[in-house]
């Protein structure tokens, strides 16, 4: 989602935390956490972020 949106991703395999960066809005999550940060505010999705098929989902 964040690559149609025109954001800049990355993926850091060590910690398996994803960045997404577009417009001065920071992104961060972390695969299987339901915490999501940001620009450095915490907020809480409704299910936990996995991968499936090689993407990222949140919902």
């Amino acid at each position: 989602m964040f690559e149609k949106l025109g954001a800049t991703v990355k993926w850091h395999q060590n910690t398996q935390t994803i960045t997404a960066e577009k417009e001065g809005i920071l992104v961060w999550l972390k695969l299987g956490s339901k915490n999501v940060l940001v620009n450095n505010e915490s907020k809480t999705i409704d299910v936990p972020a996995q991968a499936i098929n090689g993407r990222t989902l949140v919902l």
